[in-house]
Parts: structure tokens; C-alpha cells; sequence
């Protein structure tokens, strides 16, 4: 089965590296990374995105998050299931994200504390080893396109979108993630009251901190709803 990976905000697809350590053989992962260079919004990015041309499922991470909607909205065909992970369909908070994108410059000039790594992240109780792992997939972005990805996040809204998406679709959550609301899941339900969803103890960097546990609950899901061939 394939399963087309859109990485959160850092774009690299790094990040997704403990996550696929855990995946059953019968998964054919497809980790799309996006331009370190060019600063890209939503439209451009979909329009960019290497499309599989078998049927395929799609795991969508944080920032990634309103993309894969968009792209499961418009390939109804070849969609067969969109795992959400961490993320949103319409920024949780705008003013708040437009100040950070506004800031980045800043923010990114040094490389982010540990702490501050921990609180947003990565959790209190990430190792120095998993702290360094995202520091260093953060600092070889540069700052401006931290920025066009926050300023993305401010503007997004794909309510339209997944309202429209037909493959079924599995939310995956950290309980004790600080960056998206634990409201994100009820606004999805109201839209799609068939979603089903996955809660972890994990901060907002659920793949990466409970990779076993969330492979484990995708994997099933791809089987169990996805039905794609192979599954």
C-alpha cells in the first residue's frame, strides 16, 4: 500500500525517520520534503506535490495538515484514506501566528533553547538526544521560510475542502500537545462525524515521540478503512 508522507513546518521529511522504522513491510512510504530555498504557500505547494498514480493513502503533519486535505479533496479517485496528524483545517490562532512569522527572523536567528524546544515541541520529558534531532532539522532552514510557512498557517482554511474529501479519515492527537487545541478535533467531527480518532500521551510531535503506538493505530486504520491493494 502507498502512503504519502507531508512533513510539518520544518518540510524536510527528517523528522518522520523513527516513525517509519515502525511500519509493517506491506507500507510503501512516499516522504515528500519541500524547497529549503523557495518559500512556498499552500497552492504552490499542492500544485508540486509528485501525485502517486496508483491509489495511495495520505499522512499529513501538522503544518501539512490543510495540503493533504486539498490534495485528498482533489483526487477523490485515487484517495483512499488521509491520516491527520497534530494538525487543522483553519489556523487555531492567526493574530498569534501572523506576530510569529513577523518575528521569525528573531526567534531564528540563534538556534531555539532546549527548553523552549521541550515546551512547544518535543515534550518535558524528551531526551537531549530527540531535543538535538529537532534543533538540528530547524536550523538548516532558513529563517524566511519558517516565516512563509507561518504566514501560510495564519491564512489557511480549508473547512470547504474537507468537507469534501471522500476516502475515510483517521485524527491523530497528542494529549498534551500546546500548539494545536484539543477544540480541533470537535470542529472536524462537526464537519465529518465518521472521522475516527486517536488519542497518544504525547506533545505535539506525536510521530516522533510515540512512533510505535501511532504506526500501530495507523497501520490499522489503512487496513481496517483504506482498503488499499495490498492491505
Amino acid at each position: 500500500m502507498r502512503l504519502l508522507l507531508l512533513p510539518g513546518m520544518d518540510g524536510t521529511g527528517d523528522l518522520f525517520a523513527s516513525f517509519l522504522r515502525f511500519l509493517p513491510p506491506d507500507v510503501e512510504p512516499q516522504v515528500v520534503a519541500y524547497s529549503r530555498e523557495r518559500p512556498l504557500g499552500y497552492e504552490q505547494l499542492a500544485r508540486e506535490i509528485p501525485i502517486p498514480s496508483v491509489p495511495f493513502a495520505i499522512l499529513a503533519e501538522s503544518f501539512s495538515g490543510p495540503l493533504g486535505i486539498r490534495i485528498a479533496a482533489r483526487h477523490p479517485g485515487l484517495t483512499r484514506g488521509l491520516v491527520l496528524v497534530a494538525t487543522f483545517i483553519r489556523s487555531p490562532s492567526p493574530a498569534l501566528v501572523r506576530l510569529a512569522a513577523l518575528l521569525a527572523p528573531l526567534i531564528f536567528r540563534r538556534p531555539p533553547p532546549a527548553f523552549a524546544l521541550r515546551w512547544m515541541l518535543a515534550g518535558s520529558d524528551a531526551s537531549d538526544s530527540e531535543v538535538a534531532e529537532v534543533r538540528a532539522v530547524l536550523e538548516s532552514l532558513p529563517a524566511r521560510i519558517l516565516a512563509s510557512r507561518l504566514r501560510a498557517i495564519a491564512e489557511a482554511d480549508v473547512s470547504t475542502d474537507f468537507a469534501a474529501v471522500a476516502a475515510p479519515i483517521l485524527y491523530v492527537l497528542g494529549t498534551r500537545d500546546r500548539l494545536v487545541p484539543s477544540t480541533v478535533p470537535k470542529q472536524l467531527q462537526a464537519i465529518r462525524p465518521d472521522i475516527e480518532l486517536c488519542s497518544l500521551d504525547a506533545s505535539h510531535l506525536v510521530l516522533q515521540r510515540k512512533p510505535a503506538e501511532a504506526a500501530a493505530a495507523i497501520s490499522k486504520f489503512l487496513v481496517s478503512k483504506a482498503r488499499l491493494p495490498g492491505s
